[in-house]
């Protein structure tokens, strides 16, 4: 009669929030705002404009600023950057809109903390002041 041996190891567990890569600290977990505003300007500032026309934008990133131009302003609210289990994130499509004003402003397109900045810009032949809020 033959005889196997198992070897058994000791495991720890470690808790979901360490699993997912993520702390468990409070402001984790916190939902923010996001706003993208348009305000009419009439600033002559060509150089450094942001030209939503000529970006060739996705359907629904379309929509988002076409809304924002339409009524001043669109948002998400008590959303998270990233996906975090249990929160609601941010759409896509608002998220790679607010990724493209950010490169352009220079800014780290990772906008997951308070912040606000702005650019001029241009949507649908007129201009604008495209200010993102995140609060």
């Amino acid at each position: 009669m033959k005889r196997r041996t198992f070897l058994t190891t000791a495991t720890a567990t470690t808790s979901l929030p360490a699993i997912a890569g993520c702390s468990s600290d409070e402001d984790d977990t916190r939902g923010y705002t996001y706003t993208l505003t348009f305000s009419e300007t009439d600033d002559d500032v060509v150089a450094d404009r942001l030209d939503f026309d000529r970006m060739g934008l996705a359907p629904s990133q379309e929509n988002i600023v076409a809304e924002a131009a339409r009524t001043g302003s669109y948002s998400e609210e008590n959303v998270t950057w990233d996906s975090l289990p249990g929160q609601q994130g941010i759409t896509m499509a608002f998220r790679m809109v607010i990724q493209l004003i950010a490169r352009h402003v220079d800014r780290d397109p990772k906008v997951d903390s308070e912040t606000s900045f702005e650019t001029p810009s241009r949507y649908d032949g007129r201009r604008y002041r495209a200010v993102v809020d995140v609060a």
